[in-house]
């Protein structure tokens, strides 16, 4: 352990750290981070290495946010990547970085898959599994599950074609009652509409700066759509990927207590990405309310989300382990940033 060192991204060799992440990450992920790995978790502070003999053992990045619960504003880490390669596992590596990241916040959060809630919860992180991905199958046949499927689910996304193509019609002709598309955020209005929206809510405290970060500076800023009604504020990503339109709701936020907006801004939503020649339209909803809406509008599809958190204070403990829960898939790095 006398040769280990801990050292952030900035502080050693571009190089050789690009070559460690690309081959636990693959390249593509690994250049995001060599290009915006500073946006994306806020500072190279908050990515951190370990090498040992000088070379790259180990790493892990984090990204700090803050987020409402009980009323209160609670300073928090999303825990995201950590790799200890192979040839330097079982010397004590990953128990050095779990001691760094736990002093650094009060609060540590993530979205495990379920082989990683398992592992939580043994030691000792509460772990919820009542979250739903969802999502809208704008055409079936296209859709990332259907083309990786065998031939009896192609098929069946074939016999449901007629119907979808009808469908898409329908979304294509939707006209907006309230929702409509802005060029940018008015940060500091949404941020109001995000601070009345949160009450009662466990979520990310979306103020101006965390707004104007995650959104308006965002290096794919020109795949970004903002809507806005009245009350509710929505931020979706139309990408490109291996020849497919696809788009995500990253952001949903204000009063989404009320219905008639809420489902006029889906609606309009999914509209655009029909327009726009998408497959698919996914997103998160966090709580029983959000999920029928977005099953009424469309969001036919779901699956399991889970999300796990940790704290040596047994109030925020207990506080998350009843909460109304509000994340997207702005948060943490649910949203692929590639």
């Amino acid at each position: 352990m006398s040769d280990v060192r801990l050292r952030t991204a900035a502080e050693v060799d571009a190089d050789a750290l690009h070559a460690f992440l690309a081959r636990f990450f693959g390249d593509a992920k690994a250049g995001f981070l060599r290009r915006h790995g500073t946006w994306w978790h806020g500072g190279e502070v908050n990515r951190l290495v370990l090498l040992a003999g000088g070379e790259v053992a180990a790493y892990c990045g984090v990204i700090p946010v803050r987020v409402a619960i009980d009323g209160g504003v609670h300073d928090a880490l999303w825990w995201i990547d950590l790799v200890v390669a192979p040839e330097f596992r079982g010397r004590g590596l990953q128990s050095l970085i779990d001691r760094e990241v736990r002093a650094r916040a009060p609060l540590l959060l993530g979205f495990p898959n379920e082989l990683a809630a398992a592992i939580h919860r043994k030691h000792g992180w509460g772990v919820r599994e009542d979250l739903r991905a969802v999502l809208a199958p704008l055409d079936p046949r296209r859709l990332n599950a259907v083309r990786r499927a065998g031939v009896a689910v192609r098929l069946a996304a074939g016999a449901l074609s007629p119907f979808a193509w009808l469908w898409r019609r329908r979304l294509a002709a939707w006209r907006p009652r309230t929702a409509r598309r802005v060029d940018a955020p008015d940060v500091e209005r949404w941020a109001e509409l995000a601070r009345v929206g949160s009450a009662g809510l466990a979520t990310t405290w979306r103020d101006a700066a965390y707004l104007r970060r995650r959104y308006v500076d965002a290096p794919y800023r020109d795949q970004l759509l903002f809507y806005e009604t009245g009350s509710i504020v929505a931020v979706s990503r139309r990408l490109e990927r291996g020849g497919r339109v696809e788009e995500r709701v990253l952001d949903l936020f204000g009063d989404l207590a009320r219905r008639d907006e809420l489902d006029d801004l889906l609606r309009t939503i999914l509209g655009e990405a029909v327009r726009a020649g998408a497959a698919q339209v996914t997103g998160l909803a966090a709580y029983d309310e959000l999920a029928a809406a977005f099953r009424r509008s469309g969001f036919r599809l779901g699956s399991v989300a889970r999300f796990c958190w940790s704290s040596l204070d047994r109030e925020v403990m207990e506080a998350l382990a009843r909460a109304r829960f509000h994340w997207c898939l702005g948060d943490s790095d649910n949203d692929d940033p590639l």
